[in-house]
């Protein structure tokens, strides 16, 4: 979740996390500004006018997950601007994937991208 002014792609992702989960999140966080002007890009980083003076980038993201293209419309952003980003879309998967088969080699890959990305930044 980058963008509170976005709606989720309805078509994608499965019943694990959809559009009304995405608003409760968002409410959850924002309270009543969700989509208001005042809200601070450090709360809804979608929000970020500039991003290049952001220290570099970790992202990953499930193909099935109704927020994959705000997600790669911020790593694009990222890229643009040469800051140094790793970006992983994990194939087949939706939200929650790390908890539906943890013994899975794709989980289990994540899992070592994000351990190996936390041990080096």
């Amino acid at each position: 979740m980058l963008d509170d002014k976005k709606k989720p792609d309805h078509t994608r992702g499965l019943a694990f996390w959809d559009a009304d989960d995405n608003v409760t999140g968002w409410t959850a966080h924002l309270w009543n500004n969700v989509g208001a002007e005042n809200v601070s890009e450090y709360a809804a980083p979608a929000r970020t006018r500039s991003v290049e003076d952001l220290p570099r980038l970790y992202l990953e993201c499930p193909q099935l997950d109704i927020l994959l293209q705000e997600n790669l419309e911020y790593v694009r952003r990222f890229g643009e601007a040469n800051i140094s980003t790793e970006f992983h879309l994990y194939e087949g998967l939706t939200y929650g994937f790390a908890g539906l088969a943890p013994t899975a080699v794709s989980i289990q890959r994540a899992r070592q991208n994000r351990i190996r990305a936390m041990t080096t930044f």
